[in-house]
């Protein structure tokens, strides 16, 4: 029986007997959507439904063309008409529908459920079928809504929590507006304890009820909120206790403070202390901590908190520490003089309850508040210290206003013998007055400063186990990227993580940062928020230049932005100075603030910046940001064209063995490395953008991507001995640009199946590509493939051991490249002409005159700081000196050539030297290390697949055997080592070459292989 398998929710799909099947055209495909759905349904209603503005024959011939269609696209006869006048669903068909599911089992409905019924079905002129089509859309939503919303409410009575915000995440994309499903959701995290992350729920249904419908909550949504804050503060007050007490680190500091303070109850010297460092880093926990320690001592604490909300309102800070003094006036009954309290009442009137002032005595209250109420504080300090020790403490002195500072200044001054001990903690952010506050003191030597600074990764580790306890590198990884070791934000980060959440982002956090960014200038945050949209780093000019203000705006800024500890000036790799963030966190709330059209548009102009400064088109310096601010920017083709672009030049100067020369770093060893892993995402990311933009639109700029793409990927899969899934792919490029008519990429694709052939030793191959390659580039005039391909021709006849002949053209391209304007660009082209000379004369056995080209190729990509080709150059050069009996020149070629094969991803002729230098090593005594490269010379061979190579991996096997056979050296290891793959190294040197006609490789072998009968 036949068997249907059709997708109705989402992008519909149809399957028949495992085949998927597409309809040619979009009525078809309508029709038989319909007759699925409804099953049985009259010839007329269907002429009505489709063809309503035709012809009533016309329309009938339509529906009969339409059910011929699906009949013959499928093979089958899916409808019958039983009646002339009816159709309806042939029932030997064995029908699949996600639809019956989702009708049938509540639960599988919620997964089968992946969007609208026959999702992007639009048929202009259908006005008839695209509102039964809306009515079904509508219909099916509301059920499946209904439906997740029953699961939702018993997994909330079974209190599975986590599945529950599962469901509810799903119906709010459907529907963003619907509060029961946010109630339900707020419910959840309630029950669950995450009390910030329900508020932080009702807060984005508030925004976006006003931003979008300009209404509030209802009130049931309201009486849950208002219930949640309630039970979140009771929650808070009872566990408040036990997370004070939590306490990490800062182990050297708080017995500083505390010894301090010892000495200072001893009647000994002490000093007062400043505590600075950014928000979070634990100056209050420091002060907390300190202050239970202290408690057991005969001290009073007066602890003030100065509060960004009190700044400009003077002399709050001191009315706090006025109202704590008299409490402690009124606890050990201290008295105090009537004018010291008449002063401090005309400032202070909540002074006045400790004691009785006239009415007489008030009238002078202005000359007070002018000349004597500071030194009235004062007086009350220094009476009050001859009853009981007084640690005072001011917390976050950023936020005092400037009488308040001058008060402090004052009070830390005086040096009488009761003067109590001072300490202050205060942000690395603060204005100007704070700062010469700070520094005046600091200079004479009056107040001590304690930097508190972010902890380490050794630390950061033992954080979490002691307020975990989970010690976990694993651990140390997810959480360390993410804080950098800010205390506040770690604490925040374990927090969410015990809720199966990952987000430093709390609320708590967003507040910290919000009241932090409040009294920053309206210009100072548009630089901030420019800043944000960086990958990480930015210049003056870029504000400049996306922001349209001078440069002394900017600088002045940029200024109040370093204050306020936002940003922190750094060096970047060439001297210069640019700007980061303090912490990442903050650059993810300020880039989080401001809308996604804002940042769209403020990602694309930096991206057109970054490609007006670049100085060459190839620079890929720049690629990566030009990736991500496109990316952010939501401009896909661009993104497209810059992965493509960074992976094809790394790749091009990685994997070609002689590639064109476009910039000089892509050659040397500090290239960027890219794994194999990363390699295969990359390809990964880009088919994916390539599907993207393929459903939107095609054009000649995706067409030419996507042929620079399968070149790059054919190049990569032959470059690593793939050669069925290379060839493959470089077969479509060639079809690819011949339709095009793009002859660049049509010589680019035969040059591939030409390297695949030296690969393999496929001669015959090589001939055939080299002839038709030859023939498109005199034809198009392409004088440079010309120069290239007449030194790959060269190269076959040396292959094919016609030396003379291959040699011939072998100097004619290079005198050919000589003469190129841009012959800078062919460099490494001409040295790879002299590297193959040096190759023919080491095949002929002519090993002096093989290094002297080899020496000249050398000397080409040294003098142009041409590294990476090096290798070959180097390990060929050690082959003809091993050759030739100078074993110190062999060593040290090869070990030249290890050590930038050690930093590059290059694969061609590795095996060689890692083998060779093995013998080397075998002949000095060293077993093990010559083992490990015996080994590394294995890998390389086997991964390349190149005859060659392996002949000569399997002759360097045979001269190790040769060495252990004739008794000079004995060694268990490498004996072990040979005789593991139980193979005749010899004879399968030689097989490996028997499409070599002739080559010192195949002599050598042959003199082992009568060596070896000898014995």
């Amino acid at each position: 029986m036949a068997r249907l398998k059709v997708k109705l929710f989402g992008i519909p799909e149809v399957k028949f007997d495992d085949i998927e099947i597409n309809f040619p055209f979009k009525k078809a495909d309508a029709l038989f959507y319909y007759l699925l759905l409804v099953k049985k349904t009259t010839r007329d209603h269907l002429v009505n439904l489709f063809w309503a503005d035709s012809d009533e024959n016309v329309a009938k011939k339509n529906l009969r063309n339409a059910i011929y269609i699906i009949k013959k696209t499928l093979g089958v006869e899916v409808f019958l008409s039983p009646q002339r006048s009816m159709i309806e669903l042939n029932p030997e068909i064995e029908l699949d529908l996600d639809i019956d599911v989702f009708l049938m089992d509540e639960e599988a409905a919620v997964d089968v459920y992946c969007g609208p019924l026959i999702e992007g079905m639009n048929i202009k002129g259908c006005e008839n079928f695209d509102n039964w089509l809306i009515n079904q859309r509508q219909y099916y939503e509301t059920l499946y809504i209904q439906k997740t919303l029953n699961i939702a409410y018993k997994l909330f009575d079974k209190k599975q929590y986590k599945s529950v915000e599962k469901y509810c995440q799903k119906l709010i994309k459907i529907d963003p507006f619907d509060e029961a499903i946010y109630r339900m959701l707020m419910k959840s995290y309630f029950e669950s304890g995450r009390y910030d992350k329900s508020m932080t729920l009702y807060d984005e249904l508030v925004a976006l009820l006003d931003e979008e419908l300009s209404i509030s909550p209802d009130e049931l949504t309201v009486d849950l909120y208002d219930m949640i804050i309630q039970k979140r503060s009771q929650v808070k007050k009872k566990s408040k206790k036990e997370t004070d007490r939590f306490f990490f680190g800062r182990k050297i500091p708080l017995e500083t403070l505390i010894a301090n303070y010892q000495s200072y109850l001893c009647g000994k010297e002490y000093s007062h202390y400043l505590i600075q460092g950014e928000l979070g880093v634990g100056k209050t926990a420091l002060m907390n901590e300190l202050i239970l320690q202290l408690k057991s001592d005969d001290v009073e604490v007066v602890r003030v908190f100065c509060y960004q909300a009190i700044e400009g309102f003077n002399l709050k800070a001191w009315d706090d520490l006025i109202e704590k003094l008299g409490v402690i006036v009124d606890q050990y009954n201290i008295d105090i003089p009537e004018f010291v309290k008449l002063a401090i009442v005309s400032t202070f009137p909540s002074f006045e309850k400790r004691g009785s002032v006239s009415n007489n005595q008030k009238k002078d209250e202005h000359v007070f508040r002018k000349r004597t109420v500071e030194n009235a504080i004062y007086e009350l300090i220094k009476i009050i210290t001859k009853a009981v020790k007084l640690l005072l403490i001011f917390e976050d002195i950023q936020w005092l206003d400037e009488p308040s500072q001058i008060m402090l200044k004052k009070l830390i001054n005086e040096r009488y013998g009761d003067n109590p001990v001072v300490y202050v903690t205060c942000r690395n952010a603060h204005g100007d007055t704070i700062e010469r506050f700070i520094s005046e003191f600091s200079s004479r030597s009056i107040i001590s400063r304690i930097q508190l600074e972010r902890f380490n990764e050794k630390e950061t580790l033992e954080f979490i186990y002691a307020y975990t306890g989970n010690k976990d590198d694993k651990l140390l990884d997810l959480v360390y990227p993410e804080t950098e070791g800010n205390a506040f934000f770690i604490i925040e980060l374990l927090n969410s993580m015990k809720h199966d959440e990952f987000n430093v982002l709390s609320s708590k956090v967003k507040d910290s940062m919000k009241h932090r960014l409040l009294n920053i200038s309206k210009e100072s945050l548009q630089v901030i928020q420019l800043a944000s949209v960086y990958l990480k780093r930015f210049s003056v000019e870029d504000i400049i230049k996306i922001s349209e203000k001078t440069e002394f705006e900017v600088l002045d800024l940029i200024e109040e932005l370093e204050n306020m500890y936002l940003i922190k000036e750094e060096l970047n790799d060439e001297g210069d100075a640019v700007y980061a963030f303090t912490h990442r966190k903050i650059k993810e709330y300020v880039y989080n603030s401001f809308s996604l059209s804002k940042q769209k548009i403020l990602h694309t102009r930096i991206a057109k910046r970054i490609e007006d400064q670049m100085l060459d088109k190839s620079d890929r310096n720049c690629y990566s940001r030009l990736i991500y601010h496109y990316t952010q920017s939501n401009n896909a083709l661009k993104a497209l064209e810059y992965r493509i672009k960074n992976l094809y030049e790394y790749l091009q100067s990685s994997h070609e063995v002689f590639p064109l020369i476009k910039e000089r770093d892509v050659f040397n060893h500090e290239s960027i490395f890219f794994s194999e892993e990363e390699i295969e995402d990359e390809f990964d990311k880009i088919e994916e953008l390539f599907l993207l933009l393929k459903k939107d639109y095609i054009n000649e700029h995706l067409t030419d991507l996507q042929l620079k793409f399968k070149h790059m990927t054919g190049r990569h899969y032959i470059n690593n001995g793939l050669y069925e899934k290379g060839l493959k792919v470089i077969a479509e490029v060639i079809e690819l640009s011949k339709e095009k008519e793009q002859a660049q990429y049509l010589i680019k694709g035969y040059l591939q199946n030409i390297f695949y052939s030296i690969n393999t030793h496929n001669m015959s191959f090589m001939a055939e590509n080299l002839s038709i390659a030859l023939k498109i580039a005199h034809k198009e005039e392409m004088r440079y493939e010309i120069g290239i391909l007449l030194r790959l021709k060269g190269l076959y006849f040396v292959l094919k051991a016609q030396f003379d002949k291959g040699e011939e053209l072998l100097l004619r391209s290079i005198e050919m490249m000589k003469k190129f304007k841009e012959k800078d660009k062919y460099t490494l082209n001409i040295a790879a002409a002299y590297y193959y000379m040096g190759d023919s004369n080491r095949f002929k056995g002519n090993f002096e005159e093989s290094i002297r080209y080899y020496e000249m190729a050398i000397e080409i990509c040294e003098n142009n700081d041409l590294l990476g080709r090096l290798t070959v150059f180097y390990t060929n050069a050690g082959h003809s000196a091993y050759n030739l009996g100078d074993l110190l020149l062999a060593q040290r070629y090869f070990e030249s050539a290890i050590k930038l094969y050690e930093q590059l991803d290059f694969p061609w002729r590795r095996s060689i030297a890692y083998g060779f230098l093995g013998l080397l090593h075998v002949k000095q005594g060293k077993d093990q290390k010559a083992l490990d490269l015996f080994l590394l010379a294995d890998k390389y061979s086997s991964k390349l697949n190149n005859p060659y190579e392996q002949a000569v991996v399997c002759r360097i096997k045979a001269e190790l055997e040769q060495i252990l056979l004739e008794g000079n050296i004995f060694s268990m290891k490498l004996q072990t080592f040979i005789e593991s793959a139980g193979e005749d190294y010899v004879e399968k040197g030689i097989y490996h070459l028997r499409n070599f006609k002739d080559c010192y490789e195949m002599k050598r072998l042959k003199e082992l292989k009568m060596k070896r009968q000898l014995l």
